[in-house]
């Protein structure tokens, strides 16, 4: 019956009128316009008295219809709208913008529809109404040709001519709305199908526009959000259990780093009357191809986007049928663990990661010289525990954590002068959150008091880690960290009610502003997940409490977040020449240096324009190793630059997979992190041109010599751990949780959130008794492809090995004997789970593992002892529990020394570290002499000349107290002599 209607309507043209139908009972009933494929059906429907609509309905989900409109909305200026890119740094720059008539007295938007910081006037119009009014045209007739396309005619305008046509390919592709203009008269246009009906927003139950309005959030403003910043090229609303709106065709999205200046189109979802209608205008108005002569016509291709269910119902749809969203990366050239170690090896190298010793924090140049920034210290400890390396513990993962625990703020400046980003000068630390105090206790062991006191000190007080930021306060996430230090119930259910509270206004009442988000009013942060509820939070009471609401509060707030990630352009099934011409220019070319002439009045630093090319080889790759799917931005400010690699979410991603059972979290997960570099890659990238980033080589190289990227060397360490995270989390989704290893909470700033490792022990399978074990080049693989895992039980030693590739691989795995001390000539048993089963051997460190497309398989290596010491020995608990003497911290009310700190840093119970310091300047102090002894020992000084005075002590036997003494000696030739420290454990 479909077809013979669909053939009776073919070549036939309908009238469509607003004051009557032309059609008498008998004509309707038999010139009835359609069209439909195996998904969707359109019909044309003329009712009396109404416009002319068009019925679309799903198939495949019954009851399921909307109407539209044959209209097109077309602006057009007959001279230049002044459209032009926002500059680094300006404040609104997640919109379109447009030189204004007059200049405005002030934008007070932060993000254009972000409560900003304070008014700051802004030379660009972001209404995109206000630079042009939009003509509206309705169709006056229709006409079905082969059966699959509906062409619509309009009346002429006296400056152009419109043309609308929908059309449905075969199978279950959504519909194509074609629209297009050809001008009678030069100008700037641009047009868009505006039959998707508007709506007040208040009747509507979600909304998105990219970048940031989501939730309820509707636009302050007709923003339009062009090409280059919609990381989902989408706007659409969900309203009574149905999502509706407009999606970039694919084929209308080159494979190329779009910028605001070359960007084809734009999105909008307030129309002019204030309503919800989404909406995609083509060209952008004043952008690349908006300008016409006479008779130059110009089209665009739109998606129509109609689901039933709620908004994630919606946006998969999206995702799936539309972008045809997939997991498109896998291992490249080398593997995780390969990259991992690359990694390591390079934050181990102090000219090369830009570690400066003497300050114990990471060179951050690169915003601001002269200071150095540290966010964590559980990042490179966790690393130390996981590795079983020493070295990384007392080069790197001490000196962090006597940082944190004795400057003020994340950034630190030995210079008071240097004010941009507000950096601290002193050291009144510690300078993170409560959470990670309480991480740096659980990942040593509860040894070490001085983690807990000075959380029990600081729970309650408001305090600036970052920039202006304010944190603490007692938050719920300080409470849960209470919780975790303590163990006290009364703390958890404080961090119950305020996570409680968390989820009623963030994600049971979806909010329709930005006052929700602390961290988005009056603050100069604005970092792209802060646009949502805190979801990595959120998991961790989860796993604190074991109730589901709060994993499900994560699962939502996770599926939202997908909408800061992009989604496309997919890279075609290709290779491409990257590198051409040898040469690669960097994603900026100035770079930061510090101003001689600075002052008073002056800035500290200055930028300099520098050649940023960088010579690199040309080479042919498959395309998809170019890709920017599955990557967030920054923040608004930095959105121009690319999008970043620290994607710390992946890893959060894909055990929320696990529970939420949802492959498109685990897609979005492994394409933000799988073969996208060899070695620390770097932050901003725009990749399509180039790999230099990807190679092992990049970061080896003098700051001076780093030009592609900018390079924060205060990233290294959260990077490295982002990894180690990212793999133990692959294996407890693969494994459907049978691999598992507890963790610390690594709350760090912004994004640089993790899970860190190696302080308890796990499971794999059966064994509950499992260390985790990632040493350095401990075995080689015959393939890249797979990514894997130590696991060392009490008796036997465990093989986590996971394929990225689709194709199954037979892997030859080579233990490395210094490493994992295998017997010679021993032929070891060797049991088989996960996508192989059964048992194969092992003999002179060889074994083949069979691991299917996407798979996993755990090679349990029977009888085949390794003793990770380091990290068994951070489980094993004192003799007695450690005493109160292990932290003093005493206010002197001397100038010259201040408030003297002293703790005991204990991982392991064999040996301790004391740390002392002092928050007196060197306005306060002109040099001081430290002096330490154990017992009766011989009493040795440390004369420290140059601020800030601090004092380092490896203590081999703890079990004996240390007893430290400070004489300061002021500028006036005064010294002063503190309180004596005994430090015992």
């Amino acid at each position: 019956m479909r077809r013979g209607r669909v053939g009776l309507a073919v070549g036939l043209a309908v009238a469509l009128t607003s004051g009557g139908s032309v059609w008498g009972a008998r004509a309707a009933a038999d010139a009835e316009l359609r069209i439909e494929n195996a998904r969707y059906r359109i019909v044309v429907e003329q009712r009396r008295g109404a416009p002319a609509a068009l019925v679309v309905s799903r198939l495949d989900q019954p009851g399921v219809s909307r109407r539209l409109t044959p209209d097109v909305r077309v602006l057009m200026t007959r001279t230049d709208p002044g459209y032009r890119a926002m500059s680094l740094g300006e404040e609104v720059v997640l919109t379109a913008g447009w030189k204004p008539a007059a200049p405005p007295p002030h934008e007070t938007e932060l993000f254009a529809g972000v409560p900003g910081q304070k008014p700051a006037p802004v030379s660009n119009e972001s209404d995109l109404f206000a630079v042009a009014s939009p003509r509206q045209h309705r169709a006056t007739g229709v006409t079905v040709k082969d059966a699959q396309t509906l062409t619509f005619s309009f009346k002429a305008d006296p400056s152009y001519d419109v043309a609308l046509a929908i059309a449905l390919e075969p199978g279950t592709a959504a519909p194509i709305i074609d629209t297009s203009v050809t001008p009678r008269v030069a100008g700037f246009y641009s047009a868009a199908f505006g039959g998707v009906g508007g709506r007040e927003s208040a009747t509507l139950d979600f909304v998105y526009q990219p970048l940031v309005w989501s939730w309820r959030r509707f636009p302050a403003k007709s923003y339009l959000t062009p090409e280059s910043m919609a990381t989902t090229a989408a706007t659409f609303v969900t309203a009574g259990g149905l999502t509706e709106g407009v999606a970039a065709d694919p084929a209308e999205i080159p494979y190329r780093f779009a910028t605001f200046q070359n960007s084809r189109f734009g999105l909008t979802l307030r129309d002019v009357d204030g309503r919800a209608r989404p909406m995609l205008f083509a060209p952008v108005l004043g952008g690349e191809g908006s300008q016409r002569a006479a008779g130059e016509r110009f089209a665009f291709k739109t998606r129509y986007v109609l689901a039933a269910g709620d908004w994630y119902a919606g946006l998969q749809h999206v995702l799936r049928d539309v972008f045809a969203y997939r997991a498109e990366r896998q291992n490249a050239a080398i593997s995780l663990n390969d990259t991992l170690d690359n990694m390591i090896a390079f934050a181990m190298d102090d000219a090369y990661s830009g570690w400066v010793p003497e300050l114990k924090g990471f060179d951050y140049k690169w915003d601001v010289p002269g200071t150095v920034k540290v966010v964590s210290a559980l990042h490179a400890l966790g690393v130390a525990l996981v590795t079983g390396d020493r070295e990384i513990y007392n080069r790197r993962a001490l000196p962090l954590i006597e940082y944190v625990m004795s400057r003020e703020k994340y950034l630190y400046a030995t210079d008071e002068a240097i004010t941009y980003q507000n950096p601290s000068h002193f050291l009144r630390g510690p300078c993170v959150e409560i959470g990670e105090l309480a991480g740096l206790f659980a990942m040593t062991g509860g040894k070490s008091v001085g983690f807990k006191r000075e959380a029990e000190r600081l729970f309650g007080k408001p305090r600036r880690l970052n920039l202006l930021t304010d944190t603490g306060g007692g938050t719920w996430q300080d409470a849960l960290a209470m919780y975790r230090i303590t163990g006290e119930q009364s703390w958890l259910q404080k961090a119950r009610s305020g996570a409680d509270a968390h989820v009623k206004a963030e994600i049971d009442t979806l909010p329709g502003d930005f006052t929700t988000n602390s961290a988005l009013v009056d603050k100069q942060a604005a970092f792209y997940i802060d646009y949502g509820p805190r979801w990595f939070d959120l998991y961790e009471i989860y796993e604190a409490t074991g109730e589901r609401r709060y994993l499900d509060a994560a699962i939502t707030s996770a599926r939202a977040m997908l909408l800061m990630l992009r989604s496309q352009p997919f890279a075609p099934a290709t290779t491409m020449l990257v590198n051409q011409g040898g040469r690669v220019p960097g994603v900026v070319n100035w770079q930061r240096v510090p101003n001689p002439k600075s002052g008073p009045n002056e800035p500290t630093w200055i930028r300099v324009p520098r050649d940023t090319t960088t010579a690199v080889p040309e080479q042919r790759l498959p395309a998809w190793r170019t890709s920017l799917v599955g990557l967030p931005p920054e923040q608004g400010r930095t959105y121009g630059l690319g999008p970043i690699m620290l994607t710390h979410h992946a890893a959060w991603l894909m055990r929320l997979a696990h529970h939420a059972n949802d492959p498109l979290l685990r897609e979005a997960a492994e394409n933000a992190v799988l073969g996208r570099y060899a070695n620390f890659p770097g932050y901003y990238f725009t990749s399509f041109e180039t790999n230099v980033y990807q190679r092992a080589d990049y970061p080896l190289h003098s700051y001076q010599d780093l030009k592609y990227n900018a390079i924060f060397y205060n990233h290294v360490w959260p990077h490295i751990a982002l990894l180690v995270d990212y793999l133990v989390s692959d294996a407890f989704a693969r494994s459907g949780g049978r691999v598992d290893f507890p963790s610390a909470y690594a709350p760090g700033y912004a994004f640089l959130t993790s899970k860190v490792y190696g302080h308890r022990l796990g499971r794999i399978n059966d064994d509950k008794d499992v260390a985790l074990w990632l040493p350095r080049r401990a075995a080689s693989f015959s393939t890249p492809a797979v990514n894997h895992l130590f696991g060392v039980g009490s008796a036997d030693l465990h093989l986590v090995l996971m394929n990225t590739s689709t194709d199954a691989q037979d892997v030859t795995v080579r233990l490395d004997p210094d490493v994992v001390p295998w017997d010679a000539g021993v032929r070891y048993d060797v049991a088989l789970t996960g996508s192989a089963s059964g048992n194969t051997t092992s003999i002179d460190g060889v074994l083949r593992v069979p691991v299917a497309g996407r798979g996993f398989t755990v090679a349990t290596i029977r009888k085949l002892a390794v003793d990770p010491a380091f990290q068994r020995r951070v489980v094993t608990a004192l003799p007695q529990p450690p005493s109160d003497r292990g932290f003093s911290r005493v206010e002197t009310g001397v100038p010259a020394i201040g408030t003297l700190t002293g703790m005991l840093l204990s991982v392991v119970p064999e040996f301790a570290d004391a740390f002392v310091y002092m928050d007196a300047t060197e306005k306060d102090a002109r040099d001081v002499e430290f002096r330490y002894r154990q017992g009766d020992d011989e009493w040795t000084v440390v004369r420290d000349t140059a601020y800030p005075f601090e004092l380092s002590v490896h203590v081999g036997d703890p079990s004996r107290a240390l007893e430290v003494r400070v004489t300061a000696t002021d500028h006036r030739g005064t010294t002063h002599t503190g309180p004596a420290l005994v430090l015992a454990r």
